[in-house]
């Protein structure tokens, strides 16, 4: 795993902080390639296997509105 943060994918210090309460400091790989897509506004698809609490990026956009 890189030493790429939430924040630095550019989610916000305040998203960043709330996952981080949760235990999760450091994005997956697919979130790493998949974040600065949905930011960017762009259609993302993508498939891992990940721990049950990861799928938030599935309901960011979600959020943020």
């Amino acid at each position: 795993m890189s030493n790429t943060t939430f924040a630095g994918l550019g989610i916000g210090e305040i998203l960043a902080g709330k996952l981080a309460d949760y235990g999760i400091h450091q994005p997956t790989p697919v979130q790493e390639e998949c974040i600065p897509a949905a930011l960017a506004g762009r259609d993302v698809l993508a498939q891992s296997q990940t721990e049950p609490v990861r799928p938030w990026l599935i309901y960011y956009r979600y959020w943020r509105r």
